[in-house]
């Protein structure tokens, strides 16, 4: 009866520092990732099931690292929105890291990164008081975030296929020097060979880590870089 008590006592507590963290994040993705996932599936680049499945992933990722440098902060009732501030730029910097420092690809290097995530999520919930729930107010206004979103983003989400009909870019020129430090960050081939502009020179400073969420699908989904630029960077604030 005591080992009863104490798996009972144990699995509560697990419940209450585990599931928090990791259900506001899931409950938070509900709301944020059809939006990024219906503009990444207007953009004709990958099949709609995979557009849902790659938003989804990237969203929950970086929602989770936000909500526990907000516990870290010892600040977890913070809204949601800090969270996925603070976690798209975690996750952009860590990632970043990953790539210069051992010459991956940003797809292997976002795999690591969520692992250490996710574990990190299991062992700081034993740990650590519960967060605030997600509440109404929190799905609603992310529900309007995503709404803006599609709005703002909607022409140059489309500009992949109008490119294709037309022959016409509508989205700026700056997309095409986007599209080659994606594709420096994304793609097995550039994987530490320095500059995408002169092989095994030194890459230049650069904001390189803004680039980086979008270069993470580039070889799983073999996604060119202005298709990336186009399809996820336009959106990644």
């Amino acid at each position: 009866m005591q080992l009863l008590r104490s798996l009972t006592a144990a699995a509560v507590r697990a419940h209450d520092g585990v599931a928090g963290p990791i259900a506001r994040a899931l409950a938070a993705t509900l709301a944020l990732a059809p939006a990024l996932s219906l503009l990444f599936a207007v953009s004709g680049a990958v099949p709609a099931y995979v557009a849902v499945g790659a938003m989804t992933l990237l969203v929950f990722i970086i929602l989770l690292a936000g909500l526990l440098l907000l516990r870290i902060a010892q600040v977890p009732d913070m809204s949601t929105a800090a969270a996925w501030v603070l976690g798209t730029f975690a996750t952009a910097m860590t990632v970043y890291a990953l790539v210069a420092c051992f010459r991956m690809p940003a797809a292997a290097a976002f795999a690591v990164y969520a692992l250490v995530v996710v574990g990190w999520s299991l062992v700081l919930g034993k740990r650590a008081a519960r967060p605030a729930s997600f509440d109404a107010a929190e799905w609603a206004a992310l529900l309007l975030c995503g709404a803006v979103t599609i709005m703002w983003c909607w022409d140059v989400a489309e500009a992949p296929q109008v490119l294709e009909r037309s022959g016409r870019l509508q989205a700026w020129v700056d997309f095409l020097i986007h599209g080659g430090v994606i594709s420096q960050l994304g793609d097995v081939r550039a994987a530490g060979r320095g500059s995408i502009d002169l092989v095994d020179v030194p890459a230049a400073p650069y904001h390189y880590a803004s680039y980086v969420l979008p270069a993470i699908f580039a070889q799983p989904l073999d996604l060119p870089g202005l298709g990336g630029d186009v399809d996820i960077g336009s959106r990644r604030g």
